[in-house]
């Protein structure tokens, strides 16, 4: 393996900064928790944010294509494809600014990361999240 993922962090949202720095908001862990204020509310619409970072182990090569595959349960939700170098540093950062998901029921987020090299996957990485919808409960009145 010639690359590895240092960090691949899951947020609401990301900002640059000031000295190729990033301000990362609203981390989240392995689960999304949202409660419903309102019965009549169908869907509610999460933003998410992806920080990943990528260290170069031994390599000939610095460029590199990746696709970063965004799926819900069954459904394909995004698809992202570009490709990045690795210049001074053995890390390169690469931000992915708030995607705005509408979700109707709990499932799971699904993101399928891959990175080629000279066309040669070289990196394969699978993150899920689980996103829990809590309805308010109807009230009976007798």
């Amino acid at each position: 393996m010639s690359i590895k993922i240092k960090d691949f962090i899951f947020c609401d949202d990301l900002r640059t900064e000031v000295g190729n720095k990033f301000s990362v908001m609203g981390i989240y862990g392995d689960r999304v928790r949202v409660e419903l204020p309102k019965e009549d509310i169908k869907e509610i619409r999460l933003p998410i944010s992806i920080l990943a970072r990528f260290e170069r182990l031994a390599s000939n090569s610095k460029n590199y294509e990746f696709e970063m595959k965004i799926r819900f349960e069954e459904q394909d939700l995004a698809k992202i494809d570009g490709n990045f170098a690795f210049k001074e540093s053995a890390i390169v950062t690469i931000p992915f600014p708030r995607m705005d998901f509408q979700f109707e029921n709990s499932g799971k987020l699904n993101i399928n990361f891959l990175i080629k090299e000279g066309g040669k996957v070289a990196l394969e990485h699978l993150e899920s999240i689980a996103i829990e919808i809590i309805r308010p409960q109807k009230v009976k009145i007798q």
